[in-house]
């Protein structure tokens, strides 16, 4: 038995037999997602995907919701994902392969695509989850199939960690399944309204960073939430093939995708996929992602160009080639993906949900300045009402002065990344580094910090002495980051 791989969420073995088969055990942390159901769920949607998509899926060959075993913990067990990992081949792969592997892709999401459900939720077995909805599809599927999927799935409660987290996880809450686009958004906002006025106390951060008084409010963030409220009827699509709740995979990266002869050959990490509205879950996919500049050949002096430079133009133009070709077959083959690409404000949708979500344990710029905008470009949204909230002058100009503070955590968390994650998830060979920038942070506070401050700062960085010694010295802190610091406390 050996660990392969451990994330945020879940701790991966490989169990080797006696007769050298391999077996995949899968074993989430508590941090996962709601007891059982999330097993139960991850399960249900790998066989969905499998057996009736025809998407290629570890087989699962067992797996068990209750902790209360010889395990000791909830667990699944399945087939070894079958051709390479893309992200141990992909590098050096040619430009005309890596298009291959891109189309194997959107064939794949036209699987996704020919099948929509009549509610969004979290797809379980009937026999996991008796007492939830039967699971009714529609599309390029017979009737068989659809009465095959009807008797051996449900549609549940959604098992996004968001639902679940913290008091939440206690709370009457509307989890789903839900009938419309409409019904999930306002399920959100609801559902952090109602955390707000019960939970949301001020505290101290655990960085010497500076927070803008509304972040300390409760009541603030409740105004932004039912702002949010009030424009879901307007800024939704109306277009029907946009809403259908669509099972969909959002996190197809090169560590998610195994390949064979150039062709998609395994699809793993289905614990976070579920039954939702297509103009909010459908999205391009991360391995052909690209927000740079577009250049699809190299310039006329890239011989004269250092090193370094080439490097950066030829990833550039391979990048901006491969999204060309993804977009341009997406548009003839999966016309539905296509128009959700396309849609006037499915980036705004995605971060009024994003914002929404994590207001109080990120912060609450990102979600008014989005719905600043929104105010700002409302003739382009509806051209027959006005705005239903506003913005005062004040308003604005206190947003801006807050938003000096928000660009220096942002520089903070730019001289972490690739080390750090905003969790505080780290590698385990990034990890003496990210202890050393934190020791040094720890020393700056320490220095800059006086009285009351100064005391609940020591506190929360102590655990660092677990790992470090104050005379020791610790990891550079860029002089930017130094400012900033100085700055903020």
């Amino acid at each position: 038995m050996s660990k392969i791989g451990e994330g945020n969420f879940n701790k991966v073995f490989k169990l080797t037999m006696e007769d050298q088969s391999t077996v995949i055990a899968r074993i989430p942390h508590p941090n996962a997602g709601p007891p059982r159901m999330t097993t139960a769920s991850e399960v249900a949607t790998m066989d969905f995907a499998r057996s009736v998509l025809g998407i290629p899926v570890p087989k699962v060959l067992g797996y068990c919701v209750d902790a209360a075993n010889l395990v000791g913990s909830e667990y699944i067990l399945m087939e070894v994902a079958k051709g390479a990992q893309l992200s141990d081949v992909w590098d050096n792969m040619e430009i005309d392969d890596q298009a291959k592997v891109v189309d194997s892709v959107i064939e794949i999401e036209a699987k996704f695509l020919s099948i929509s459900f009549a509610r969004s939720g979290a797809l379980f077995f009937a026999k996991d989850m008796p007492d939830c909805t039967p699971a009714e599809i529609s599309g390029e599927v017979s009737e068989v199939a659809k009465e095959e999927v009807r008797s051996r799935f449900v549609l549940g409660p959604t098992v996004e960690r968001e639902f679940w987290a913290d008091e939440r996880a206690q709370m009457n809450l509307d989890r789903g399944p839900w009938t419309s686009a409409g019904a999930y958004m306002e399920a959100i906002a609801y559902r952090e309204i109602s955390w707000h006025e019960k939970y949301a106390t001020p505290k101290a951060l655990s960085v010497p960073l500076s927070s803008s008084a509304a972040q300390k409010s409760p009541d603030a963030h409740i105004e932004l939430l039912r702002k949010y409220l009030s424009i879901i009827a307007k800024i939704l699509p109306t277009e029907e093939d946009l809403l259908l709740p669509t099972l969909w995979h959002r996190d197809l990266h090169r560590g998610n995708v195994f390949v064979h002869n150039d062709e998609v050959s395994s699809i793993i990490d289905w614990q976070s996929v579920w039954v939702g509205p297509r103009i909010l879950r459908a999205r391009t996919p991360q391995l052909v992602d690209y927000n740079g500049e577009i250049q699809t050949k190299l310039p006329e002096n890239f011989k004269d160009l250092n090193p370094v430079e080439k490097t950066r133009v030829r990833e550039n133009v391979r990048r901006s080639i491969l999204l060309y070709i993804y977009e341009t077959a997406t548009a003839k083959r999966n016309p539905s993906l296509y128009r959700v690409m396309r849609c006037p404000y499915g980036k705004t949708l995605d971060q009024l949900l994003e914002f929404a979500s994590d207001s109080w344990d990120g912060d609450i710029l990102p979600l008014r300045e989005v719905l600043i905008r929104i105010e700002r470009d409302w003739n382009l949204i509806d051209t027959t009402s006005a705005c239903p909230y506003h913005f005062s002058r004040e308003e604005i100009a206190q947003h801006r002065r807050d938003g000096d503070g928000f660009n220096e955590t942002a520089e903070f968390w730019e001289n972490l990344e690739g080390r750090i994650h905003r969790t505080g998830y780290t590698s385990h060979q990034d990890f003496e580094d990210a202890v050393a920038y934190f020791a040094e942070l720890r020393k700056v506070g320490l220095e800059s910090l006086k009285g009351e401050e100064r005391e609940t700062f020591d506190l929360q960085t102590q655990w660092l002495l677990d790992h470090t010694h104050d005379d020791e010295p610790g990891g550079s802190i860029p002089s930017a980051t130094r400012k900033t610091v100085a700055s903020a406390v």
